[in-house]
């Protein structure tokens, strides 16, 4: 699963470029992309990603569901065995601790989560902008068998780091410094 607005600058091209590098190892997996289309530009880049899954024979692998109440979220990530988040670097995605929170695991090549992956970082942080090492990261992951301990472990990270009243205690404890 994919959440957030169909526009460039969240790459879901790569995504589907990792997906056609999925399907041509013949590995089961099915592509959801919720988010609304805004404006003009969205609309010119939908039709991209469009032509990039009939290009790639990913037609009824990815499907794109559109915009949902912020109150069904929680059941799409439950849908789902991992959510992919293709933000550039910037501040902390609040997408990708939803998808932490919901219980299922998050990848993300935004530098700004990785103290959210903690020990898990180098099987969930993906390069920027790069389908094969998504791809790699991916079929790694989908061979592991300790899926629920990771799982648990970015429960436990997003709870830690993004607990209002851990955080104000953060906070204070760096003023006091």
């Amino acid at each position: 699963i994919s959440v957030g607005r169909i526009t460039k600058i969240k790459n879901l091209d790569i995504l589907i470029k990792a997906g056609s590098i999925l399907n041509k190892k013949d590995i089961g997996f099915e592509i959801s992309l919720i988010g609304p289309v805004v404006g003009e530009e969205d609309k010119k880049y939908l039709e991209y990603l469009e032509r990039l899954i009939l290009e790639n024979n990913l037609n009824k692998k990815v499907k794109f569901l559109g915009s949902v109440p912020n109150n069904k979220i929680a059941e799409y990530y439950w849908q789902n065995d991992l959510s992919v988040n293709l933000a550039p670097t910037g501040g902390v995605d609040k997408v990708v601790l939803e998808s932490m929170a919901s219980g299922i695991i998050a990848l993300a090549s935004n530098f700004a989560m990785e103290e959210y992956f903690g020990k898990y970082k180098n099987d969930i942080f993906f390069k920027e902008k790069d389908e094969k090492d998504l791809a790699d990261k991916i079929m790694n992951l989908i061979s592991r068998d300790d899926l629920k301990d990771i799982k648990k472990f970015l429960i436990s990270s997003v709870k830690e780091k993004s607990d209002l009243s851990n955080l104000i205690l953060r906070v204070t404890n760096i003023l006091n410094e």
